[in-house]
């Protein structure tokens, strides 16, 4: 039997995703961050 004729696929392909997922959050956040730093006309809205 392969590895698609049961349920264990979803969970293999799963927290991949959930870990490049968080990853991308989380750089967009620091980024934005950091860019708020650096420029500080950013932060004054």
């Amino acid at each position: 039997k392969g590895i698609y004729y049961t349920d264990f696929w979803k969970w293999w392909l799963f927290y991949p995703w959930l870990f490049l997922m968080l990853m991308v959050v989380s750089l967009a956040f620091i980024s934005r961050d950091l860019e708020r730093i650096a420029d500080p006309r950013l932060g004054k809205k």
